[in-house]
């Protein structure tokens, strides 16, 4: 099999896990235990990835020496993402039960790697072409001894290897779900603490403060000071009617936080009543169901917050606040009143305690801003 052949193989896998819809939403079919099947995916991929990890030194190596030899080698690569992408298929199969975090966490982590041996593969596959047909120095020089550019491709597929063989794609449902919640709130958590730290500058006396330094003579201040107070002023901090409007927008990020957060915890409560359910019930099928559907609320919390968080950065555009903040409030209380309006299982005190009094501070949020933007058109 020559290094062209090898290439096409390549494409055809990336094509192939490119196909796999890691968007639509699965029924999970299991939460913390994995199936037998699915671990044997996870084993397959294990497989795969320490295959390419080996074997992507040794190609790079022969390479150097040996082109013949080299395409020899590189069929060891390719065989290495052939168990990669045999594995992600398996996953992403519905009939599995593995739900969308799963399969999304899965499908990147194999692509990265297919990409990066691609890449490798074709650079050596250029250097050669260009190198027996003299048209290209720039892609031949790949073949020589001081060139670091194939260790530095050869160390990007160890990196997306190492995802694999350092246990860093996270395993089961269970796993991956918990992966986007803690996710989310991280990003809550940043978004918070950058807007917080404007919010503390107050509001924006704009050009007054750079006309007022000018005006006055100060000796020690400079034209380049005062530009930098002219940036600082009208980019990084807000008028007195936005800040209005940014303190409850930033609040309602809190609170996003907070939904997130207790839609960790009641699927930890669902989780421990699927425990004390006869495998294959409905009423296991109906608690499973039920995760799936929180978390999937709890998605459009946490995407939503991102989007509300661009729209913080002055210059506020009102219209756009008003309805990603109403779209955020309407998402927070979808997750919370989920939780609220569970009937047919028994979650902890502290789910609910929570969920109801977020409830309230979302409601609480939600008006404060509204009334900063009413009384930003006056």
């Amino acid at each position: 099999m020559n290094t062209m052949s090898i290439l096409q193989g390549l494409q055809r896998l990336s094509e192939s896990l490119q196909k796999m819809d890691d968007r639509i939403t699965v029924p999970p079919k299991h939460y913390r235990d994995i199936p037998e099947d699915i671990q044997k995916s996870y084993g397959l991929m294990m497989q795969g990835a320490s295959l390419v990890h080996a074997t992507s030194t040794k190609y790079t190596l022969v390479g150097k020496i040996s082109l013949d030899e080299q395409e020899t080698v590189a069929q060891d690569l390719l065989k290495g993402c052939q168990f990669i992408a045999a594995g992600a298929l398996v996953i992403a199969d519905e009939s599995f039960g593995c739900c969308r975090s799963t399969r999304m966490h899965t499908k990147r982590a194999c692509r990265a790697v297919i990409v990066t041996v691609t890449q490798l593969v074709e650079a050596f596959h250029e250097a050669a072409e260009g190198h027996n047909n003299s048209t290209s120095a720039a892609t031949a020089a790949l073949l020589e001894k001081d060139n670091n550019l194939a260790a530095q491709k050869c160390g990007a597929v160890w990196s997306t290897c190492d995802v694999f063989l350092q246990k860093k794609v996270p395993q089961g449902n269970r796993n991956a779900m918990r992966r986007d919640l803690f996710t989310w709130m991280m990003e809550c958590n940043e978004t918070m603490a950058e807007f917080q730290e404007m919010i503390d500058r107050g509001p924006s006396t704009g050009l007054l403060t750079t006309a007022t330094t000018i005006c006055e003579g100060n000796d020690e201040a400079t034209d380049e000071d005062s530009f930098d107070d002219f940036l600082q002023d009208d980019n990084e901090q807000y008028t007195a009617f936005e800040l209005e409007i940014a303190k409850p927008c930033v609040a309602m990020v809190k609170c996003s936080r907070g939904t997130i957060n207790v839609a960790l915890k009641a699927s930890e409560c669902a989780g421990d009543l699927i425990k004390q359910c006869t495998p294959g019930e409905d009423t296991q099928a109906r608690i499973l169901q039920w995760i799936g559907n929180v978390h999937d609320k709890a998605r459009h919390v946490g995407e939503g917050m991102t989007d509300l968080g661009t729209l913080l950065y002055p210059t506020l555009s009102i219209e756009d606040i008003e309805s990603q903040g109403n779209k955020q409030h309407d998402a927070i209380l979808a997750v919370l009143e989920y939780i609220l309006d569970t009937t047919d299982m028994e979650l902890s005190d502290e789910v609910v305690d929570m969920a109801t009094k977020l409830r309230a501070v979302a409601q609480t949020r939600h008006d404060e801003m509204t009334k900063a933007i009413a009384a930003a058109r006056q």
